[in-house]
């Protein structure tokens, strides 16, 4: 696809000026210069593109999903009170899943007609006590895979604890319901995911914390989640992915 070669990039800056926003730019990797610039209402959580390029999605801090046509670029649907953290598309379909801090799964599918843009809501599930960190979608959109997690720091102990530090699959059944598979738990909050394009090799990495001052990048095998390789990266590792040209991984 024509889009495939760009990533998009967000800066928040913070000012007593009200009007400096959040600014992002859409890049192009080869030529290294912003063929687009937009603003939002707040700091961008996360985007994703749509598997055959035609939508772009952010989700916006306070709240709120966006939805621009990458042929305008121009929004054409947006959701208000959208708590979402991380993002991912199915596919072969116009579904978007988002994850977020309450641990609840949210989709919602991109429909058309003519020049009308509307989102169709499936069920909202809780599927993680924990907050959902990342998350994604298998090329046959059949299964879903995730990453959770917190980490915090007492102020009177000054002890590190964690809870719900785990990488989770569930397969998606035709009937868009989920059913739990299997889970993998974590030293330290998983913050990156990503399948490779096989599907059988998911790629993990984890939060650098004091009580565990080693972020990780861990390999597993998708269906039993045993592990196949490890790497203390050193900082937290806040995104992966998996190349499908060379079987390499981009942290």
């Amino acid at each position: 696809p024509a889009n495939a070669a760009k990533v998009l990039w967000g800066a928040y800056f913070e000012s007593a000026e009200p009007d400096l926003r959040t600014r992002y730019a859409l890049w192009e990797l080869y030529r290294r210069y912003p063929c687009i610039f937009a603003e939002a209402a707040g700091p961008v959580l996360d985007v994703a593109f749509s598997h055959d390029d035609r939508w772009l999605v952010a989700v916006i801090l306070g709240k709120k999903l966006l939805i621009w046509d990458t042929a305008s670029w121009e929004v054409v649907e947006s959701e208000a009170d959208f708590a979402g953290g991380c993002l991912a598309f199915a596919p072969n379909e116009s579904v978007i899943y988002a994850g977020g801090d309450d641990g609840i799964l949210r989709r919602r599918r991109i429909q058309t007609q003519g020049k009308i843009v509307d989102l169709q809501s499936f069920p909202d599930v809780r599927i993680s006590d924990a907050p959902i960190r990342c998350l994604t979608v298998s090329d046959a959109a059949d299964r879903l895979v995730f990453g959770c997690g917190i980490a915090s720091k007492d102020d009177v102990t000054k002890r590190w604890t964690k809870r719900g530090c785990a990488v989770h699959t569930y397969q998606v059944l035709p009937d868009a319901t989920l059913q739990r598979e299997r889970t993998f738990p974590c030293d330290t909050p998983v913050m990156s995911i990503d399948l490779n394009e096989y599907a059988d090799v998911i790629a993990v990495g984890t939060q650098w914390t004091e009580a565990n001052p080693q972020g990780k990048v861990v390999l597993l095998e998708a269906t039993t989640l045993t592990p196949i390789a490890w790497h203390d990266s050193g900082p937290t590792v806040y995104g992966l992915q998996s190349s499908t040209a060379d079987s390499t991984l981009l942290i």
